[in-house]
Parts: structure tokens; sequence; C-alpha cells
């Protein structure tokens, strides 16, 4: 689906072209469960469609969380606080895009923004494949 998801991405939502394609990490624990991390499979098809570089690694999650659609929108903040860290090897680039395959509350996407931010990052753009 990833493939399709892009395709109709770049296609209708006309991307401008960022420096670099950061996807929303998941912790190695859930990784492991689901195999795979979708943000990060979308990160690299837009990077393969010519949408910006990928960027691995940039974002990380330090400690386990329970996954934000188990709780209820007030505790989706408090559940991701100090859970995300973001650093890069040499200067970080002027402009990230951040990728992840649903949003509902934003909380996801403002914790992993303010840690880019907080490594040097200025402007920090979200793109998503659906909005819940």
């Amino acid at each position: 689906m990833a493939s399709l998801l892009c395709d109709l991405f770049v296609q209708h939502a006309s991307p401008a072209m960022p420096g670099a394609l950061v996807p929303v990490p998941m912790h190695l624990r859930r990784l492991r469960q689901r195999g795979f991390n979708p943000a990060r499979e979308l990160a690299a098809g837009l990077a393969r469609r010519g949408c910006g570089a990928l960027v691995t690694g940039a974002l990380g999650r330090c400690r386990y969380t329970v996954p934000q659609s188990e709780l209820p929108a007030r505790s989706r903040e408090r559940n991701l606080a100090g859970a995300i860290t973001a650093s890069f090897h040499g200067r970080p680039p002027a402009r990230v895009v951040l990728v992840d395959d649903v949003m509902t509350t934003g909380s996801t996407a403002a914790a992993c923004a303010a840690a880019l931010r907080e490594q040097g990052v200025g402007e920090v753009d979200v793109w998503v494949m659906a909005r819940a």
C-alpha cells in the first residue's frame, strides 16, 4: 500500500521539495511486533519519487509508550513526554518534513517537531497519508 499511497500523495498533494524526509520513529519493541515502520516505508517511497532525501535515525523513541490509538486525546501528550529524541550527525537541516501514516490529535507530530527544533531544525512540516 505504501507505493500506491506515495503515488497518490505526489500526484494530488503537489508537495514542495523538502531538504529532509524524517519518518516518525517506532520504539524497537513495537517495531519487532509489527515488523515494519509504516512512516519509514512512506518516507522511503516519497524519497524515491524525488520529494526529498530520506534521513533515518534523526528521531528515536527512548522509551516504550502505550500506542497513541489506545489512549483518549487528553492523555496522548502526556504519554509521549520525554519519549522522543532527535540527533543529527553534523549540522541539522534547515527544513525537515516529518512523515507519518495517520494523524489523529497531532500529539505525536508535536512531540517530534519539538525534539527536532531543540536540535536546531528551523522549519518542520508534517506530511501524513490519513487524518482520523
